[in-house]
């Protein structure tokens, strides 16, 4: 009871105490929800609708991964398909555009380029607007189209269009000019900060680069995306990407830069065995890793568990962890510590001066 009696008689150094440990546990949490988030995100994408086996840049983390369709004439994807544990080679690719302010809990959109057949598209379904029309400029054709055209996920496309005057809305079938949506519209719908409106278009256009540029894409897509027609309006399973922007592939490419030179790159494959026995699978992953050397090929569902970047991320967390819970106790410890002495010391001099 001395402790805690003694607590109440220097408020303020409790309460800084208090608030320290109560920074640390915070700063916990925090970290643990950035990081989830982002093994969130992953995981929803390669655990649901992810094909057998994911292939990527043999280094480097997924974000970066960069590997030819094409070399020296032989296009991977038909030479993957040309073999007879091979169903489909889905070519994809994956990165993200930074927006001005948060959109929800991120301040980034996910955009995948895909091909009609590839898995995710598998089972997402056209959304039907209040009078059950399908929104889809051609229903029943393929979600992917042309180049020129996009598909947007109901979730973003019901955020959006619920912050913004009916004269804003997106339809579809009309003409968007996805860059001044997303750096300048955005900004003004889910922030408070509506000073983009005033720059100049050279501003804007300088500002949009500067946003493009930090989403590791392509600086110069801000003219690919200014005039897209929306397609359509998809749900999918997983939320992740039912809050993203698809495109065709050769869209999704001049937006991250890779057909510059006639390169034609992606950022991965997602291909679909024959078998599917896990002996079956972890055959062909060796197999294929010895033929394609500069390639790395995972099984999907080990993929979180087989690359390095994931592992640091848990590791981080354990540190993190052990860093907040010692600071926790000391900070404790610190509290009740001087409590003790302080009253120690008052009840020494106390009995100096006859106290008994």
């Amino acid at each position: 009871m001395i402790v805690f009696r003694n607590l109440m008689r220097r408020k303020l150094r409790t309460a800084f105490s208090v608030a320290g440990v109560g920074v640390g546990i915070s700063l916990m949490v925090t970290l643990f929800t950035l990081s989830n988030d982002i093994l969130g995100q992953l995981t929803h994408m390669l655990e649901n609708d992810r094909g057998d086996l994911i292939v990527m840049q043999g280094a480097g983390d997924v974000y970066n991964s960069r590997i030819p369709r094409v070399t020296n004439g032989v296009d991977l994807g038909d030479e993957l398909e040309a073999m007879p544990e091979v169903k489909k080679a889905h070519p994809m690719v994956f990165a993200w555009i930074r927006t001005e302010t948060n959109i929800g809990a991120s301040n980034q959109i996910d955009f995948y380029g895909i091909t009609e057949s590839h898995p995710v598209l598998q089972s997402a379904e056209v959304v039907l607007d209040e009078s059950g029309k399908p929104l889809h400029t051609a229903p029943g054709e393929p979600f992917i189209g042309r180049d020129d055209e996009f598909v947007v996920g109901e979730e973003l496309f019901n955020l959006y269009n619920s912050r913004v005057p009916e004269s804003a809305k997106l339809k579809v079938g009309q003409k968007v000019n996805l860059a001044t949506m997303l750096i300048d519209d955005l900004s003004t719908v889910f922030g408070e900060d509506e000073s983009f409106s005033n720059l100049s278009e050279q501003e804007k256009f300088e500002r949009a680069q500067k946003n493009l540029r930090s989403s590791r894409i392509d600086a110069g897509a801000v003219g690919a995306l200014s005039n897209l027609t929306l397609r359509a309006v998809v749900r999918t399973p997983q939320k992740a990407m039912n809050a993203a922007l698809f495109f065709s592939i050769g869209m999704a490419q001049t937006i991250k830069g890779y057909n510059k030179k006639n390169d034609n790159d992606i950022t991965m494959y997602l291909i679909d065995l024959v078998g599917d026995s896990p002996d079956e699978k972890d055959a062909m992953v060796d197999r294929l890793n010895g033929k394609y050397s500069d390639l790395r090929f995972v099984r999907s569902d080990k993929f979180l568990g087989e690359i390095s970047e994931i592992d640091l991320i848990h590791k981080f967390n354990w540190a993190v962890s052990i860093i907040a819970a010692i600071a926790g106790v000391l900070g404790v410890a610190n509290i009740l510590i001087l409590s003790v002495n302080e009253r120690t010391r008052e009840i020494g001099l106390l009995r100096a001066l006859g106290w008994s």
